[in-house]
């Protein structure tokens, strides 16, 4: 793991986040076994990076992760954001943005179908944070990242609202 922040104390690997995500509250995983960005202070660009991977031998590659971002009683206008790259061998792509409020530990699938550097083949992947409004918010609203892997993940439309409904799907393919 790589780690950069431009202002702030970005990601930690140590110590117990503050409020809901508090391993006494709603967080119930030991301190020490997840990483996490503590929001006290308004937090930039604070950036994760994961080792290359290689992910060749895939059918249909994903990245996995557990991921917390959860308020409890308190409230908030935005949301701080997590936002997961790929490096594509030029710049950092957009994989997917989670800005949410979700009670307690979430999986989450995401397909890096076509996200592979153009140059070394690996996938190359980030975790960048971002404010998601006012500094009351931020202070509320610290992120939590665990279990992260590399694996196939079945790719399928993941809204129950359309005729082509895959409940098996864990990735959504844009079928929808």
């Amino acid at each position: 793991w790589a780690t950069s922040v431009v202002t702030g104390d970005g990601w930690r690997f140590t110590g117990n986040p503050g409020y809901n995500a508090s391993t006494s509250a709603g967080n119930n995983r030991a301190s020490g076994t997840f990483a996490w960005i503590d929001f006290s202070s308004t937090d930039v660009d604070p950036i994760l990076e994961v080792e290359d991977v290689d992910i060749s031998t895939l059918t249909s590659p994903g990245l996995v992760i557990d991921y917390f971002s959860d308020l409890g009683t308190y409230s908030c206008a935005g949301y701080n954001i997590l936002h997961i790259e790929a490096y594509d061998g030029t710049s950092w792509v957009n994989v997917s943005s989670l800005q949410l409020n979700v009670t307690g530990w979430n999986t989450y699938y995401f397909s890096l179908a076509g996200m592979t550097n153009s140059v070394s083949g690996f996938a190359e992947i980030r975790f960048r944070g971002e404010s998601g409004g006012p500094s009351t918010c931020d202070y509320y609203n610290d992120l939590l990242l665990d279990d992260v892997k590399f694996e196939d993940v079945t790719l399928g439309c993941t809204d129950p609202s359309y005729d082509n409904y895959d409940a098996s799907a864990q990735a959504d393919d844009g079928s929808c």
